[in-house]
């Protein structure tokens, strides 16, 4: 290799390991990542290389304790090769307008600057505007995401990402006494604008979920954290029904009646595989399908009021007959 290309490469390699504010890096380790992706150099090279390229792009650089470390400033704009055409930029303004109601800002902060190279580059396309006539729309009201601490975000994400353990300070939902932890990482979910971090405690095997915002502070460890043998996300997600509020873990042969208007939509998005749609007459349809046993099946028949009569199973039926004499009380009052 050409000794201009070989310092291209290497200096390119450089540039991508760097992190963005506010991680940093000391300059030993970057010169130990280069060793390992087979640059041979010694540490007064990469110490030459970086003070070049802070010349030319917004590296920023600082003393901690004896180690001089470095990262991209705050508010660098991204570095793309190749550049960003009208197409991917599109995308990304349809990315940002998904992701706002579902991330955390400080989550969304950390590909602004690409958002913000998509704004640029859509001023000098025909798609100019055009982002006005776009919208995603939620189901239900939008909640306003409670906030999680950047550090704690940081700390979660590294930690699952590299496979360590961490501490946590964390607030239970029943209680206001913060309990400590040590955290096992096994996935993130994020459901209705609420981070959500499935993991196992110490060395129990049971999996528990804790929601980002109430972790009060986690630090990490330098232990690798204990893996599940046979875990998969999916799994436990869809499987197990898992973030769906689960009361069994077993199945509902649902059978119910529903207002033909309403049901209009299940003969495009089914509730289940084995779904099956009978009419019944003009006003009404039936629908079987075999569901989770969980909340989340239950708020949702609930959802369409006098529009739907659950007929199977009769546990179910008589669990809504109690609500629905509930609320004639509540209103009859």
């Amino acid at each position: 290799m050409k000794k201009t290309t070989y310092t291209l490469s290497r200096q390119w390699t450089m540039l991508r390991r760097i992190p963005k504010h506010p991680s940093w890096i000391s300059t030993k380790k970057l010169h130990q990542y280069l060793e390992n992706e087979g640059h041979d150099i010694d540490i007064r090279t990469t110490q030459r290389d970086l003070d070049r390229l802070s010349n030319e792009f917004p590296l920023y650089s600082e003393k901690q304790g004896r180690a001089n470390c470095w990262q991209w400033a705050k508010g660098a704009p991204a570095l793309e090769i190749p550049s960003m055409t009208s197409t991917p930029a599109l995308v990304f303004h349809l990315v940002e307008q998904y992701l706002n109601p579902m991330l955390p800002r400080s989550t969304l902060a950390l590909i602004k600057p690409y958002l913000d190279r998509a704004t640029e580059v859509m001023k000098s396309t025909k798609f100019h505007g055009w982002r006005k006539n776009v919208r995603m729309l939620n189901q239900g009201p939008r909640l306003i995401p409670p906030q999680v601490s950047t550090d704690v975000r940081d700390v979660v994400y590294t930690a699952l990402l590299e496979k360590k353990r961490f501490e946590a300070c964390y607030r239970p939902r029943a209680s206001e006494c913060p309990v400590d932890y040590t955290v096992n990482p096994l996935g993130l979910v994020i459901k209705d604008s609420i981070s959500y971090l499935v993991c196992t405690l110490w060395d129990y095997k049971d999996f528990k979920q804790l929601a980002l915002h109430r972790i009060q502070s986690a630090s990490l460890i330098d232990t690798a954290s204990v893996r599940v043998r046979g875990f998969d996300l999916d799994t436990y997600i869809y499987h197990g029904a898992s973030f769906a509020y689960p009361l069994s873990s077993g199945q509902l042969k649902l059978k119910f009646r529903m207002k033909s208007g309403a049901a209009f939509h299940l003969y495009e998005s089914k509730l289940s595989k084995d779904q099956a749609i009978k009419k019944l007459n003009d006003d009404f349809v039936q629908i079987t399908a075999t569901v989770a046993d969980s909340s989340e099946i239950r708020w949702w028949l609930l959802g369409f009021g006098d529009q739907v009569e659950v007929l199977r199973p009769k546990s179910l039926r008589e669990e809504f007959a109690g609500i629905a004499k509930n609320l004639h009380d509540h209103y009859s009052g």
